[in-house]
């Protein structure tokens, strides 16, 4: 499954939008002003043939395009985001954190939306 999200309208002021994952173990980071939680996805890590790989391997990718609760999850945070960022009128930077179960997820889902 490819997804195909739509076309951002242009911002009025340049925006650096800063992605991180973070562990709850440690608590939500400060800086963070919208915080998504992934552990509900399909866990690649599991998945023996894929553990020695990143979510920036092709074959991990073609694991989570598999799964349509990837695809919605990626399309309704990135409407929300679309949706939200604009009205962030006065901020230059905006951290967008995100929780996941391991690392391959997130490398994956930070670059699709």
């Amino acid at each position: 499954m490819q997804i195909e999200l739509p076309q951002r309208p242009a911002l009025a002021i340049e925006r650096t939008l800063l992605f991180e994952s973070f562990a709850y173990r440690r608590g939500v980071p400060t800086d963070a002003d919208f915080v998504f939680d992934a552990r509900c996805l399909p866990n690649p890590h599991w998945d023996p043939r894929l553990r020695p790989f990143s979510g920036r391997d092709a074959a991990v990718r073609e694991y989570l395009d598999a799964h349509e609760t990837v695809g919605e999850y990626v399309a309704q945070v990135s409407a929300f985001l679309d949706l939200w960022l604009p009205r962030f009128e006065s901020e230059t930077r905006i951290g967008v954190f995100q929780k996941c179960a391991q690392r391959l997820n997130r490398e994956f889902l930070m670059r699709r939306g």
